[in-house]
């Protein structure tokens, strides 16, 4: 078994802060609740717009930044960068999906797009850099309520140095720019977790940043809609709520 899949086997077993200072809320089975279905055009009143779904697209197109034709409103963009975030790295984190706060263990507001796209609705500050792993302090496994280990934590830090260098050097050697996935890294035993592209760009404190690209709910049927959401006394607000006051 090599070394990146015993890592898979952790990741999916064992997540990644708006309140790092908030414990997180003990989650009993029945406590979980799914995505957020939406339309399109519900997603664009929040902030977002999806290229192709016939909805107006926003000023602030995500390019390679996103897994999907993604582009932000003004407001949104501008709720962000207040926090440390640029347009990369929001692209970055909205343009993926996970299930929790990796600090704390909160779900996060994961949303199902017209049934296929996922979003997310927001994120927590340590993914502001665009390198989540790196600069969230990881106590949470991303896709699953569970606390890693701190023996494990350790050993992730060193995979974490291993990718980065790995990475750092792939992008010197062969001038890489733009987008480039784990084929273009060749065969490695590095952390991969639920790390789906990355992202070289100058607007990134790293040079580069990556995209957690998670698998979404567990149980699909547990989906809920945007009011049935806001309702759970255990979510992260979505970030429209966050800047309006309605945590």
């Amino acid at each position: 078994m090599t070394m990146r899949f015993q890592l898979r086997l952790c990741l999916l077993a064992c997540p990644l802060v708006v309140l790092a200072s908030v414990p997180p809320p003990a989650l009993a089975d029945d406590d979980y609740f799914g995505n957020i279905q939406l339309s399109s055009a519900e997603l664009r009143e929040i902030g977002l717009a999806i290229g192709g779904t016939g909805v107006e697209p926003f000023p602030n197109t995500c390019g390679d930044a996103a897994p999907i034709p993604l582009s932000v409103s003004n407001e949104m963009l501008a709720h962000f960068t207040a926090k440390g975030f640029t347009l990369e790295s929001l692209c970055l984190g909205a343009g993926g999906m996970i299930r929790h706060d990796p600090e704390t263990g909160r779900q996060l507001p994961a949303a199902i797009v017209d049934g296929k796209h996922g979003v997310m609705l927001n994120l927590p500050a340590c993914f502001a850099g665009g390198t989540p792993y790196q600069d969230c302090d990881v106590r949470f496994n991303e896709e699953v309520y569970f606390e890693i280990p701190a023996e494990e934590r350790e050993a992730h830090k060193a995979q974490l140095a291993a990718l980065d260098a790995k990475v750092r050097v792939h992008i010197s050697a062969h001038g890489v720019t733009g987008k480039f996935d784990w084929a273009d890294l060749g065969d490695s035993d590095a952390y991969e977790g639920s790390i789906g592209y990355f992202l070289v760009s100058p607007a990134l404190p790293r040079g580069y940043g990556y995209a957690l690209l998670g698998t979404g709910a567990p149980d699909p049927q547990a989906d809920v809609d945007l009011g049935t959401y806001r309702t759970q006394p255990t979510r992260w607000s979505i970030w429209l709520d966050e800047l309006l006051g309605r945590n």
